[in-house]
Parts: C-alpha cells; sequence; structure tokens
C-alpha cells in the first residue's frame, strides 16, 4: 500500500467517524429537542388549588359555545375546555380546547365548535356536531380564574 492510500484510507475512518459521531449527536439531542418542542405546544389546562372564580354565564348551542363574563375586571389568556360525550357514554368523554386573547367585563364570546382543538401536538379538531356536556374557563384576572358548568347544570344540554 503506498503512502497516499494509507493517507486516503485514514481520511475515510475519519470522515465515517464523524459521520456515526454527528449522527449520535443529532439523533440524542434531536429527540429531546422534538419532544421539548412538541411539549410545549400542547395546551396546558392546570386549574389551580385555589383559583379564583369567575363569574360567567355560558351557553351551549348546536354549533357554539356562548361565554359571558359577568365579573368587574377582564379576563385574558382564556382556554375554554368543553367536554364531549360520545354516545351517552362517559367512557368516552373527549376534551377539546379554544383559546381566546380577552373578555371584557359584561362581554360575551361565541366560540364555534370547529375552534376547539385536541390537547395533543397534533391538534385536531373537534367534530362538528359536539354532545357538550362540560365547559371549564381558565382565565387570566388578578391571578388565575376558573369556572366550571356541567350538563345538569341549566342551559346544558
Amino acid at each position: 500500500m503506498t503512502r497516499t492510500q494509507s493517507i486516503r484510507l485514514l481520511l475515510a475512518i475519519a470522515a465515517l467517524g464523524l459521520l456515526v459521531l454527528a449522527y449520535w449527536s443529532i439523533r440524542a439531542h434531536g429527540e429531546r429537542l422534538l419532544t421539548r418542542f412538541l411539549a410545549s405546544t400542547e395546551i396546558q389546562f392546570n386549574v389551580p388549588d385555589q383559583p379564583i372564580p369567575l363569574l360567567a354565564d355560558v351557553a351551549v348551542h348546536t354549533e357554539h359555545v356562548t361565554i359571558c363574563n359577568r365579573g368587574k375586571n377582564e379576563w385574558t389568556n382564556l382556554i375554554i375546555r368543553v367536554t364531549d360525550r360520545f354516545g351517552g357514554n362517559p367512557s368516552y368523554d373527549a376534551p377539546y380546547f379554544a383559546q381566546l386573547k380577552a373578555v371584557s367585563p359584561g362581554g360575551c364570546a361565541d366560540i364555534a365548535y370547529s375552534d376547539f382543538r385536541s390537547a395533543g401536538w397534533k391538534e385536531i379538531p373537534a367534530p362538528a356536531a359536539l354532545n357538550v356536556v362540560r365547559v371549564e374557563i381558565l382565565a387570566s384576572v388578578t391571578g388565575l380564574g376558573y369556572f366550571v358548568k356541567d350538563g345538569s347544570s341549566p342551559g346544558a344540554r
């Protein structure tokens, strides 16, 4: 083997080693970065232990939900969670989420069912015909406020 061939062989081995190292590094760190990115895009609906009660009116309609702020403070960064019950069986309950920037005091907002998405990173749209059995609101007021209306409440279907 000539000296030139030896150098080429060493360079090829070094390049192969660098490729293996780069693949291993990208795979290890890329997986963590992708997981972190996907988790950061998911909607987080975490009700605090002692939330501020939101004064609200909620009406469930065939194609949308209406929420009204009956308090004296503006609600900001709202997350609305509706629970859809498929086939009347609580085992098949599925949550869907929508987000709003703000609702002023005395103001109302209509949220179409088409604006609701699943919680995961895929953000699957809600079905066109929801059987809403529960509506929950999480919003920033002077702290984190919370409101819930179950299907047994008047106005929900």
